[in-house]
């Protein structure tokens, strides 16, 4: 049985700074308050009170999330396309007017010069290689302003869609790391507020396995490496060249065995 091997430094040595678990899902200011049983279920994800569970030893320090219950809410299987056997994506893009405020039809282009629509609604669209593709909407976690997306990835050549992050932040940007396996995504979500980055890491038949907010993330060989700062009012942006206050290395042929991550909805 292969052991997994993950590692999470902080740039300070021995006096590690540790975040507050609530702060790792930034729900929107008294929303805890407003709704009792979000709180409970906060605290259940955070490893609080008698009957939660533990995450596991191997798990970067920065999860802050509990195992994903029987049902849980993802990833959902949606109804499937048409499979089309053998098809790869050349193109992908969202075909927009100023009737649908911002979102309309993720529009697929296969090799074969054939195109199919994804979705009906969408706001980003991103070709991830082969026959993938991934798609954001507006349906995500709520948090400010309700301005949470969702991400959903589909495969034309089954016709599979599985939907694998609701959030509560717009989707920027999504890549796909190289891997014999699963090719897990790594996800750079961007706040409306003072547009500070997170990043959240994905297993696209499964969902997310990793989250950290105000970081930056990036595709190094084998592994994907998250740098977080510090929540203050500089926003992170691409390519910020600050010394992050702990850097989390996650290998990638190791992203399926990580527990899930449930990210409690929050109120509009």
């Amino acid at each position: 049985m292969t052991r997994l091997s993950m590692t999470s430094d902080s740039v300070h040595g021995p006096s590690r700074m540790r975040r507050v678990c609530l702060d790792r899902f930034r729900l929107p200011r008294g929303a805890v308050g407003v709704i009792p049983s979000l709180g409970v279920a906060l605290l259940a994800a955070c490893g609080g009170g008698e009957r939660s569970e533990a995450a596991p030893a191997m798990a970067p320090e920065s999860v802050s999330a509990r195992r994903a219950p029987t049902d849980p809410v993802l990833p959902r299987q949606l109804d499937a396309m048409p499979a089309r056997a053998g098809a790869v994506v050349a193109t992908a893009a969202v075909r927009r007017d100023t009737t649908t405020f911002g979102v309309g039809p993720a529009i697929v282009t296969l090799t074969s010069g054939d195109t199919l629509v994804v979705t009906d609604s969408a706001v980003r669209v991103w070709a991830l290689g082969g026959s993938m593709v991934a798609v954001s909407g507006l349906d995500g976690a709520g948090g400010f302003e309700n301005e949470g997306e969702s991400l959903t990835v589909v495969d034309v050549a089954t016709g599979t869609r599985r939907r694998v992050i609701s959030d509560y932040f717009p989707i920027v940007r999504v890549e796909r790391a190289p891997s014999p396996g699963r090719s897990p995504l790594l996800v750079h979500m961007r706040d409306g507020g003072r547009g500070s980055l997170h990043v959240t890491v994905v297993d696209p038949r499964r969902g997310q396995v990793f989250r950290e907010s105000n970081a930056l993330g990036r595709i190094a060989g084998d592994r994907i490496i998250v740098s977080g700062y510090a929540d203050g009012e500089t926003a992170v942006e691409f390519g910020d060249r600050r010394r992050p206050l702990r850097v989390d290395t996650i290998p990638i042929n190791a992203t399926d065995t990580l527990p899930l991550l449930v990210v409690p909805r929050a109120p509009r």
